[in-house]
């Protein structure tokens, strides 16, 4: 009951900050601009990292899935906001990005990190196993972010430096390579003792 009221103090006092980070912001803008130019987007920055701490700081259960989950779905209408609010009030010529570039590259990432929760969270992997996921499925991942970005050639070497993959895929490897035995080593222990 006391933990419930401090967390209670402590979920108040956050949005309390984040309130008057918006007042101050608004009133500094429009005081300036007589109207709201900027504060748009520090305004949708604020409720987004705002909305990203309460999740993450203050549910009671599955908090990274829900942290997550939110922030998968906040971040391309994010990109939208910045885009326009820039082109309408921050830029002398509009440069239209959000659609073509981030919300490809946005979906290539969070793609990524939801197949690494499928594996830790759904098939219950060992940490060697995640990490060896983790680094193996970046090459793709990297692949497809700079084909997108400088509009690479998929069937080259522009895609991902050999270097770098090489590397990634190493680590990969050897990180699946050892988690595949910590797997088999646990088994072959849990049967021994079994058998005692």
């Amino acid at each position: 009951m006391q933990t419930d009221k401090k967390m209670k103090r402590a979920r108040i006092f956050l949005c309390s900050i984040f309130l008057l980070a918006n007042l101050i912001t608004s009133a500094i803008d429009l005081l300036l601009n007589h109207r709201y130019t900027w504060f748009l987007l520090v305004g949708t920055s604020l409720f987004f990292f705002w909305a990203f701490l309460d999740v993450l700081l203050f549910s009671k259960n599955n908090r990274i899935l829900r942290s997550a989950s939110l922030f998968s779905i906040m971040l391309i209408p994010y990109f939208v906001i910045i885009e326009n609010v820039s082109n309408q009030f921050l830029l002398d010529k509009p440069v239209y990005w959000s659609f073509t570039i981030g919300v490809p590259i946005a979906g290539i990432w969070i793609s990524y990190f939801w197949i690494l929760l499928g594996v830790k969270y759904i098939l219950r992997l060992n940490i060697g196993l995640c990490i060896g996921s983790a680094f193996v499925l970046s090459v793709p991942a990297v692949l497809f972010t700079n084909n997108v970005a400088n509009q690479n050639n998929f069937f080259g070497f522009d895609g991902i430096n050999p270097i770098v993959a090489i590397i990634l895929l190493s680590v990969g490897i050897v990180s699946i390579i050892l988690g595949i035995f910590f797997y088999f080593q646990n088994l072959y222990y849990s049967d021994k003792r079994r058998h005692h």
